[in-house]
């Protein structure tokens, strides 16, 4: 995928009965930390790639990680650092103010999502360093609060992208209950949701090897969301369930047994704690509120760009270097 250098996850908002609209982010950490490279100017030019791919690519945030940090002030500063839009609610400049984007807007289909990106405590020395001592990083709690207090009457979804563990997620959260998701940039690889309360927390997994696809159908999220994966596993285990009940049912018609009496209350049983796992699960009363989330090898999903193969021949850069 544009010569194994891009990492990047891509989300896909549907509505029903409509078309598609498809917003590209990542949760940052795109970069490798600098200040740690064996070859500094290599990883530079890399850096200068990735950005120029992210720009051709048309990626609508990237979220501030500890690697992006370790570029330096200057290299935000410079034509390449502004050719992509950075995003971060909890990175301050000198006069306090957010050095980055803290947030974006988009309308899609209707609608009105925002996108918030939050760093944890480990990127901060990282920023007095790179940056200036005069430079901070607000505890992530208090700068989404404050974020989501200025987005509440101008969206209706917000996505949180996190570059910090999940220690820090979950009290970001839990005293957040205006976050509807969170994508994740330091988690295992994991096709289903983890979750903090009612909020889905989504990882595509490291070395930008996965794509992680969010499809999320909606028309307004003011309750909770439905997994869509989930109700489906649930629903197709009960469909088994039934068949299996249905061919130890006749056995017993035709031969009752001790055996197959138990088997068939097992099964009922199990049939009956997975209708109320569904009734859970489906809280949503209508067909909008409900997401699929599915991870997809970058390779199957990206070819690989010619351009920007052409872009690291020229600099002497490896296919696949980080």
């Amino acid at each position: 995928m544009l010569g194994g250098l891009a990492r990047r996850a891509a989300y896909v908002l549907t509505e029903k009965g409509a078309g598609r609209n498809v917003i590209f982010i990542d949760s940052g950490n795109l970069f490798p930390d600098m200040t740690r490279a064996k070859d500094r100017e290599k990883a530079r030019r890399t850096a200068d790639i990735l950005v120029r791919a992210y720009e051709r690519m048309a990626v609508d945030a990237v979220n501030v990680g500890l690697g992006e940090v370790s570029l330096g002030r200057s290299f935000f500063e410079g034509e390449e650092g502004q050719k992509i839009p950075w995003l971060s609610s909890n990175i301050l400049d000198e006069e306090g103010k957010p050095l980055f984007r803290p947030y974006i807007l988009k309308n899609v289909q209707g609608v009105r999502m925002a996108f918030i990106g939050l760093s944890g405590a480990r990127v901060e020395s990282m920023v007095r360093k790179s940056f200036g001592s005069d430079f901070a990083v607000v505890d992530p709690v208090d700068a989404a609060r404050k974020v989501i207090g200025q987005l509440s009457d101008q969206a209706e979804v917000i996505v949180l992208i996190a570059a910090m563990t999940e220690a820090e997620i979950r009290r970001t959260v839990e005293a957040n209950p205006g976050i509807c998701f969170v994508i994740g940039g330091e988690g295992d690889i994991t096709g289903s949701p983890s979750w903090v309360g009612r909020v889905p927390v989504l990882y595509s997994g490291i070395e930008g090897q996965h794509v992680g696809l969010l499809e999320l159908t909606c028309g307004s999220v003011k309750g909770d969301i439905v997994d869509q994966g989930q109700e489906d596993r649930i629903r197709g285990e009960i469909d088994r369930l039934e068949n299996r009940l249905a061919v130890f049912e006749k056995a017993h018609e035709r031969t009752p047994t001790a055996a197959t009496e138990k088997m068939i209350g097992d099964l009922a049983a199990r049939k009956k704690k997975l209708e109320q796992e569904l009734a859970r699960v489906c809280t949503c009363k209508l067909e909008s509120g409900k997401f699929l989330w599915n991870l997809v090898p970058m390779s199957s999903y990206l070819s690989e760009d010619p351009e920007v193969l052409r872009w690291m021949q020229a600099e002497g850069l490896e296919e696949g270097h980080g």
